[in-house]
């Protein structure tokens, strides 16, 4: 073999293996933190105020076992919202609401893929928004 075919074969190797990573990288999923990223953005004052909000007298205790993770409340909210949030895989992702007088939430576990979670909590009480989030392991 002279140096021409082995110069042909090399090219040959590297156009398959960019193909090869062309093909690859159309057929991965890619999950933004949200599908509405821009609005996320502006609001993203509201949200740090929401942070600086939540002091340690207001953090939401979180207590995780192998079948549940109960929420305790410091104070009672008004309303709120909980995602459960699957940095992996956004179809993973789980909301919950909170009903008014509620001092304290349950969210069981059953039919949850184990895996790393982010547990997002905002809440209203006493006319002010408060924020927190927490990383759990199912």
């Amino acid at each position: 073999m002279n140096w021409g075919h082995g110069l042909t074969v090399s090219f040959i190797l590297f156009a398959g293996f960019m193909t090869w990573l062309v093909i690859g990288s159309f057929k991965q999923n890619i999950d933004l933190v949200t599908d509405e990223y821009y609005q996320a953005e502006l609001q993203y004052q509201d949200r740090m105020d929401e942070i600086q909000n939540n002091t340690a007298a207001t953090q939401i205790r979180v207590v995780q076992s192998t079948e549940r993770i109960q929420l305790e409340f410091p104070i009672i909210p008004e309303e709120g919202a909980i995602h459960l949030y699957r940095p992996s895989d956004s179809r993973l992702d789980q909301h919950f609401q909170m009903e008014d007088g509620e001092d304290a939430k349950i969210i069981d576990l059953d039919g949850l893929i184990k895996g790393y979670y982010i547990l997002k909590m905002t809440w209203t009480a006493g006319g002010e928004r408060y924020y927190q989030e927490k990383g759990v392991f199912i």
